[in-house]
């Protein structure tokens, strides 16, 4: 609702200001200076308000890919094991996510699925490393560390 409004207010001051232009009236070079002003004034203001600079930076518009998971096949496998195989099976996947942080470190959500994964476990002692590390990594992103150590909760 208020982006329309805003672009209805927008319209009116765009005409308002244009009409002495188009018409080449006696203080059209006024009008026009000022319909410059107010449109840079505008636009910057805009951007100030909704602005993301962020969105530059390099890949940060790459589309959201989904974490690998297990395939339907590894499920259904999963079904038929034991206990203490599936267990293994488990652990073994999350050693398979720590040992791609170690490759990859600058990834939240990895972090995000590993720290809640080791407390599921109960690996008290590798969490509180995985922790430790993953400060380090974005000790210069503390909303980062903060997310993580939330989600992990």
């Amino acid at each position: 609702m208020i982006w329309l409004l805003l672009t209805i207010i927008t319209l009116i001051v765009l005409l308002w200001l244009t009409a002495p232009l188009l018409r080449g009236e006696k203080h059209s070079k006024i009008f026009g200076s000022m319909f410059f002003a107010i449109f840079l004034a505008g636009s910057l203001g805009i951007y100030a308000l909704i602005g993301r600079a962020e969105l530059l930076e390099a890949g940060a518009l790459k589309p959201y890919e989904a974490p690998p998971g297990p395939s339907a096949q590894q499920v259904q496998s999963a079904q038929n094991m034991s206990p203490e195989e599936r267990a293994e099976m488990i652990t073994a996947m999350v050693e398979g996510l720590a040992a791609r942080l170690e490759e990859e470190p600058n990834d939240p959500e990895g972090w995000k699925r590993l720290l809640r994964a080791r407390k599921v476990l109960g690996q008290t002692e590798k969490l509180q490393a995985d922790i430790s590390r993953m400060k380090l990594i974005f000790k210069d992103e503390p909303e980062t560390i903060e997310a993580i150590l939330q989600s992990a909760q």
